[in-house]
Parts: C-alpha cells; sequence; structure tokens
C-alpha cells in the first residue's frame, strides 16, 4: 500500500456568501485511488488525470458542483 496526502476539494456555485470552494485534507493509505474515490463518492467518475507535479487527480461533477480527489504521494 501507498501513503498519499489527500486533499478533497469541493467547488460550488456562489451563494449567500458561502466560500465556494471548500477543502478537507487526509493522510491515508491505498493502491487504487480511482477505486478509493469511487467508494467514498458512491458517484461515476468524470475524468482521471496526474498533475506535471505528479499529482493523482480524480474528478467528479455532480450538476453544477465539482469534487475533486487530488493524491499526493508521501
Amino acid at each position: 500500500m501507498k501513503e498519499y496526502e489527500l486533499i478533497v476539494e469541493k467547488t460550488q456555485p456562489s451563494c449567500g456568501g458561502k466560500s465556494p470552494r471548500t477543502y478537507d485534507f487526509y493522510e491515508i493509505e491505498t493502491d487504487d485511488v480511482v477505486a478509493y474515490a469511487k467508494k467514498r463518492e458512491g458517484k461515476e467518475v468524470q475524468e482521471v488525470f496526474t498533475t506535471v507535479d505528479g499529482v493523482q487527480v480524480v474528478e467528479f461533477v455532480s450538476g453544477a458542483s465539482t469534487i475533486q480527489y487530488q493524491f499526493t504521494a508521501i
């Protein structure tokens, strides 16, 4: 199993003065980042990609909201 720092970024349209982005931070262990994210969200994955910095991103879209799971190996 690999260890990751996980950032879950939730984006929604701004409404009622609430911030349009929220962030949650975790340290996790998994062999499959896509399966891990799918299990937590219970939704179909929209996109999977790796940034130039090596961060693996799993993205979900629901209506006007976007949820990104950003996995950084530690």
